[in-house]
């Protein structure tokens, strides 16, 4: 009897070490991160407005993965007004020798700051932050086996809110490089 328990719980103990090649030992994904420099048609003002972002992008399969996404866009004729938005969402990209057009579907929080009028020591600015959507599509371009070259057009939508009645609907062209951490595609 001892022996058939002993037997019994040794397969039981070791029933899940038999399992140890079932799933792979790593997981290879493709990973850039890179920074941008754009030209923003805000919405709110005629002016034009220039600025910087940063993005990082990460796949698990070829065509499909995720992105942050961050702007950050400076009015010169109303300096200090700013606008910035940070979001994240899912990218589809197909890839055809060096070229990867893309599209990608985000979402997140979009910020607006800018002088209220008054100048002089009590001078105040408004601070106004919105959930606001994205859509985007641009090509993602490999210069060297580890740079990619980006250029990409994105179109936001800022809800609506108290201060900002009809919300926004900025305008974005970009381009930038990212540093590509994984230069040739994973097998997948």
């Amino acid at each position: 009897m001892k022996l058939i328990l002993l037997t019994l719980a040794l397969l039981f103990v070791s029933s899940s070490l038999a399992l140890g090649q079932a799933i792979p030992a790593a997981t290879r994904a493709d990973f850039q991160i890179g920074g941008t420099y754009s030209y923003v048609l805000p919405d709110y003002t005629p002016q034009k407005a220039t600025g910087y972002g940063a993005y990082a992008d990460f796949f698990v399969t070829p065509h499909f993965g995720a992105e942050l996404d961050y702007h950050h866009a400076a009015i010169s004729q109303h300096a200090p007004a700013t606008e910035v938005s940070f979001d994240y969402g899912i990218i589809y990209r197909r890839i055809y020798g060096k070229s990867r057009p893309f599209l990608r579907a985000s979402a997140g929080r979009g910020s607006l700051n800018f002088p209220t009028g008054t100048t002089g020591p009590s001078a105040s600015a408004a601070y106004l932050s919105y959930n606001q959507f994205t859509i985007a599509g641009g090509l993602d371009f490999e210069a060297t086996r580890f740079i990619n070259i980006r250029a990409e057009l994105e179109y936001q939508t800022w809800l609506a809110a108290p201060g900002l009645i009809n919300g926004l609907t900025p305008t974005l062209f970009t381009v930038g490089a990212a540093y590509h951490f994984n230069p040739r595609y994973p097998v997948y």
